[in-house]
């Protein structure tokens, strides 16, 4: 199994680095077509290395829901679900937002302590905070667990890019995008993507909870 994971450069983390990657190929189990481990220097171009790949992220700024300013480097030590969507989609955003609330009821309260869910807005020229807002209250989504997240259009896009996500419009006009979830670890380092599909739901909580079992291991 082929997890993404960087090393820092100093024998100490590289050591706790290295014990975290030795569990995680024992705990997390098998993959199957549910999610796919990958290596983003050779499906994300923009990545020079893992690590590097989560430092531009986190150099990304983004306005939530709330009108805050935010990025994923302030959810360092977090266990971090990300995907990308609009709240006026029709096809498959609606499906990831069930999901990711499925997931989000799975965990218990000391898991939710250390877990945050990210959706970016793949219309920030059109979902404003506001918007954003006015969509979590509706789907009665605790917008302290779970940042819905717009910004320029160019943060956006750059965002999108380094995920692999691909947008198009349709003939009636709808944008159609790259339907995906990431797992980040608490570096910020993605360790796993999902398809969009039912079945992710079990496979997504299980992969949560091991690596929070995890990061209690290593922490000692």
């Amino acid at each position: 199994m082929l997890i993404a994971l960087g090393f820092p450069a100093d024998s100490g983390s590289m050591m706790k680095r290295l014990t975290y990657l030795a569990l995680i190929l024992a705990l997390l189990t098998p993959l199957s077509s549910l999610g796919a481990a990958f290596d983003p220097l050779r499906e994300m171009p923009t990545a020079i290395d893992p690590l590097a790949f989560s430092e531009q992220l986190a150099a990304i700024r983004f306005i939530d829901q709330t009108g805050d300013t935010v990025s994923t480097g302030d959810f360092r030590g977090k266990i971090v679900l990300l995907n990308f969507m609009y709240t006026t989609c029709k096809t498959v955003c609606p499906m990831q937002t069930q999901y990711m609330k499925a997931i989000h009821g799975e965990m218990p309260e000391e898991v939710k302590n250390d877990f945050v869910m990210l959706s970016i807005s793949l219309l920030p020229e059109q979902e404003t905070p506001a918007v954003l807002s006015d969509y979590t209250q509706k789907m009665n989504i605790d917008a302290g667990s779970w940042r819905f997240l717009t910004g320029s259009p160019s943060s956006v896009a750059r965002a999108a890019d380094m995920f692999g996500i691909k947008t198009q419009r349709s003939e009636s006009d709808e944008l159609e995008h790259t339907a995906m979830f990431f797992l980040l670890d608490g570096d910020g380092v993605i360790i796993q993507r999902y398809a969009n599909q039912v079945a992710v739901i079990e496979r997504m909580t299980e992969d949560v909870l091991a690596l929070h079992q995890l990061s209690i291991v290593t922490s000692h």
